[in-house]
């Protein structure tokens, strides 16, 4: 679990988020889509944004509307709530890390007085 932490800590923020979307299956995305009509002058439509999801070996993709500014900043949203999950995350770690080692010594330490007075 330690490992894991100190890996996404040396990366950038973008990508530690990217990776724990993907983790939990989740990828956001921009596309431009034809509309199929033979004589259509504005083609391709967009860009529109989607979010996908890996489930069961397929992925299956949300339309969440043309990307605007408005969109978009609802996309950096959740961008800036997993960083900040991933912060937490990373301190909590770090906490917990001190508190085994901490807990440890004293129980090695511990032992080692029990042979000692036994």
């Amino acid at each position: 679990m330690f490992n894991r932490v100190n890996r996404l800590v040396k990366m950038d923020s973008m990508k530690v988020v990217r990776e724990i979307l993907r983790e939990y299956g989740l990828d956001f995305y921009v596309k431009y889509v034809y509309c199929g009509k033979e004589r259509c002058r504005s083609c391709p439509h967009g860009p529109y944004l989607y979010v996908s999801r890996r489930e069961g070996g397929k992925v299956k993709s949300v339309y969440l509307g043309k990307a605007n500014a408005k969109l978009l900043a609802k996309k950096e949203e959740i961008v800036a709530k997993v960083v900040e999950l991933v912060m937490e995350y990373e301190r909590e770690s770090r906490l917990l890390e001190e508190d085994f080692r901490r807990r440890l010594t004293d129980l090695v330490q511990g032992l080692l007085q029990e042979e000692h007075l036994g």
